[in-house]
């Protein structure tokens, strides 16, 4: 199957000048479904994949959180904290719906603290002399004690608050499905993904040595 000029057009604009991207497209055409494979400057022979689910990982989070209210295990009125124990004495902690609607009140820019900020740029700028410069997600590792230590530091209030992107929210709200479910998150989210919705090819947290990101 051939794609038009158009599509192909913005295939090139997606993968232009990043080498490492491969560009996947399904067509559904007269009931006959075909995949294709792209990179930035061909079309590559398609193979069978498995898809990290990266960001869109947040679409399935608050699917699999739809699920579990309709089930009556969780609520979307419920606070944060009656899953997560190790928060029940944080003051003001959200709610599910502000977790999963990016209103909770955290800085987009968590996990990172602006008192860790100007460390972050010295750390940069010493690796750039050693010619080794430090990752940003070495930087940005999100264990478990750390996300408990920011809840508790946020100083939350009583009001509305405009949405604001948050991984860290959604990283909380991860673990309170978690905890609700009994189960590792990423366990219940592949059961989810690969036996509720029927995607085979999808992981969320994966090693598989075919693993297209």
């Amino acid at each position: 199957m051939k794609l038009n000029e158009n599509a192909i057009k913005i295939i090139k604009n997606a993968t232009k000048d990043k080498p490492h991207l491969k560009f996947t497209v399904g067509v559904l055409n007269n009931g006959k479904t075909d995949c294709m494979l792209f990179c930035n400057t061909k079309e590559l022979p398609y193979e069978s994949r498995t898809y990290e689910t990266g960001s869109i990982g947040k679409l399935f989070t608050t699917s699999l959180l739809a699920k579990l209210v309709n089930e009556g295990t969780m609520h979307l009125d419920d606070p944060v904290n009656k899953y997560i124990t190790d928060l029940a004495d944080v003051n003001l902690p959200p709610t599910l719906l502000k977790l999963a609607t990016h209103t909770a009140g955290y800085p987009m820019s968590y996990p990172i603290k602006k008192s860790e900020i100007f460390g972050l740029a010295i750390k940069q700028i010493r690796g750039l002399i050693k010619k080794s410069p430090m990752k940003m997600q070495e930087f940005l590792h999100m264990d478990y004690d750390r996300m408990i230590l920011l809840a508790k530091e946020a100083k939350l209030k009583h009001k509305n608050y405009a949405w604001s992107y948050s991984n860290y929210g959604y990283g909380l709200l991860g673990h309170a499905i978690s905890c609700a479910v009994k189960q590792p998150f990423w366990d219940a989210m592949n059961a989810f993904l690969n036996e509720t919705l029927q995607l085979k090819n999808t992981r969320m947290g994966t090693n598989a040595p075919n693993i297209l990101a």
